[in-house]
């Protein structure tokens, strides 16, 4: 939400679900003028009645001697407000019903039940789906298939070409909405017509992790076995083979929990059928995968391959502002892989880089720099 300093009504809404009846906090983001106010009320409402409300940006939430407060006037920060929430439908509003000494803007709103949450900084807070990147299966690679997304119709001819694709070898990703042409044994479940809401799920050989709610197909398991699991008893994600392939089935219906959002399964999921794709790979310099710590880009050259990474850490940076680098956020990577390196060079310097032979293969340590990006050429023998 955007307006002026002269705005005396605008309003935006949210509709949302409230899992649990308890005590909230309403985080909000937005801008915070230096000596200035910017009004604005947040409010959450159930049924007819107002729930909670209050009003923001009449007094400072970043310091007036924060370096962004100093260098621009403003700068984005957190003002939060608190109550009780029943379970159920709400609707929140962030409302302008006054004029003030500042513009208003506001890009960020967090409800939560966990009261001892403090957003740091200017940070947005962490989500489920975000955590859930960084989940991989062991057996990933054997997962591999073609994705059946949306809203798509597999009834008609659309059974048979799938049954020669399986037979071949091929493994079909799909959700149980688009399943139900399918032959049910080829998903190896069978449905009860019942609907579960959950609260968590947690990967076949993983811990529980907390989600938004949302629903789930019953079914019973009838050769199929479970990847994910939405509770102990009520599987998330399935996988059957069928022939020298396989179908791997999502029993949230499109995937989506009850806020609209893309249920955090999907990551583990996508993870796991991407999972030794490249022949390139950029880990940590334990082995692990990085989560987060880079970012990477891997393409295709005639002689070899091109790795791009880039780390982003250790920057605040507004959009018209000055950046503060932090220059110890750097971030050591290695590229592995099992083909033959004839030579790596990092581009833009440009410079030649370290081969060590390992028994998984060939790595090249590299170091990137805070707001930083490297280019590395891989040259193949």
């Amino acid at each position: 939400m955007g307006a002026a300093s002269q705005e005396t009504h605008a309003s935006c809404h949210r509709a949302l679900l409230v899992p649990r009846a308890g005590k909230y906090k309403v985080w909000v983001r937005y801008v915070d003028h230096r000596h200035k106010t910017e009004p604005f009320t947040v409010s959450l409402a159930q049924g007819e009645k107002t729930v909670l409300s209050g009003e923001l940006g009449t007094r400072s939430v970043v310091p007036p001697n924060d370096e962004y407060q100093l260098y621009w006037g403003f700068s984005f920060g957190w003002g939060a407000i608190e109550g009780n929430l029943e379970a159920g439908p709400a609707l929140l509003t962030l409302a302008i019903t006054r004029a003030c000494e500042a513009w208003r803007q506001v890009d960020a709103v967090l409800l939560t039940d966990d009261l001892a949450y403090v957003p740091t900084g200017r940070e947005k807070p962490p989500s489920a789906y975000g955590a859930a990147m960084n989940l991989h299966p062991k057996d990933g690679a054997t997962w591999r298939g073609s994705l059946a997304a949306g809203d798509v119709d597999l009834s008609g001819a659309w059974v048979t070409t799938l049954q020669e694709y399986l037979r071949r070898g091929g493994t079909l990703v799909v959700n149980i909405d688009a399943a139900k042409p399918l032959p049910p044994e080829w998903l190896g479940v069978r449905r009860t017509g019942k609907t579960v809401t959950a609260e968590e799920w947690r990967p076949a050989d993983g811990a529980v992790r907390q989600a938004t709610p949302f629903d789930v197909a019953g079914v019973e398991l009838d050769g199929a076995t479970v990847l994910a699991w939405a509770s102990p008893k009520v599987p998330l994600i399935t996988r059957k083979q069928v022939g020298a392939g396989a179908v791997i089935a999502t029993l949230v219906p499109g995937m989506l929990g009850q806020d609209e959002r893309a249920h955090p399964a999907l990551p583990y999921l996508m993870n796991g059928l991407t999972a030794g794709l490249l022949p390139v790979q950029v880990l940590l310099p334990d082995g692990s995968r990085p989560g987060g710590e880079v970012m990477y880009q891997v393409n295709r050259t005639k002689d070899g391959y091109l790795v791009a990474l880039f780390n982003n850490h250790g920057v605040d940076k507004t959009p018209l502002g000055v950046a503060r680098v932090d220059r110890r956020a750097f971030v050591d990577v290695v590229i592995r892989t099992a083909l033959p390196v004839r030579a790596a060079k990092e581009w833009t310097q440009p410079r030649d880089l370290t081969r060590v032979k390992r028994t998984e293969g060939t790595e090249v340590p590299v170091r990137v720099h805070p707001d930083d990006v490297q280019v590395i050429g891989l040259e193949m023998k």
